[in-house]
């Protein structure tokens, strides 16, 4: 196993998850539990024997659990696996002004949209939710937990913003309003001013 060889946490920590693809890895556990496949889905670029090799690595130290479910592996992040979400909300943030030149040619998944609001959103005493509807898919932010979920139910004091992952991650990164978005036709939403207020206590950039 490559080391630093150092009595360091940092340099400790590095050994175990500091190779290329290994944090993407353990972003894309934290949106959902999944296989093999779908985690290759997901990183396009990262070679299969790569892929295992950091999933193995992942395991041996206790980062990363597998089951077997009838014909497939399932992949998820243990509680030492999920103690690595404030370090990578911590990374997000502090990328967050290289968001700022635009999507570019980069591949975009709405579970990377997921993390990423979890990294930005700050907890709010106000309450109520925003779901988003990317691509056919719903991410919900609870404003008084700060939590993000892919899966949650509708409810009837949320509000909606209808748009593309262009138009989340434009809103992310505070290159445009969301009244820019509706006024341009990027974006939907039915209660715009109280969609904006709750935008405001969601994003730490806002």
């Amino acid at each position: 196993m490559k080391t630093y060889g150092q009595f360091c946490g940092l340099a400790r920590a590095l050994d175990i998850v500091g190779d290329r693809w290994t944090l993407l890895v353990v972003r894309d556990l934290l949106a959902h539990d999944a296989t093999f496949g779908e985690l290759e889905r997901g990183l396009p670029g990262i070679a299969t024997n790569i892929l295992t090799e950091r999933l193995r690595h992942l395991e041996d130290h206790g980062i990363v659990w597998r089951r077997r479910e009838g014909r497939q592996t399932i992949y998820g992040l243990t509680g030492r696996g999920r103690d690595l979400t404030d370090a990578i909300h911590a990374l997000i943030r502090w990328g967050a002004p290289e968001m700022m030149r635009g999507v570019d040619n980069d591949l975009v998944r709405v579970e990377w949209l997921a993390v990423a609001l979890g990294a930005l959103t700050r907890p709010s005493t106000a309450g109520g939710r925003i779901r988003f509807r990317v691509d056919d898919r719903d991410v919900t932010v609870d404003l008084r937990t700060a939590e993000v979920s892919t899966d949650s139910a509708p409810d009837p004091d949320d509000v909606e913003i209808d748009t593309s992952v262009e138009g989340v991650l434009a809103l992310m990164a505070g290159r445009a309003s969301l009244r820019s978005l509706v006024r341009t036709g990027v974006a939907r939403c039915r209660h715009l001013t109280r969609a904006e207020r709750r935008l405001r206590m969601v994003l730490r950039a806002g």
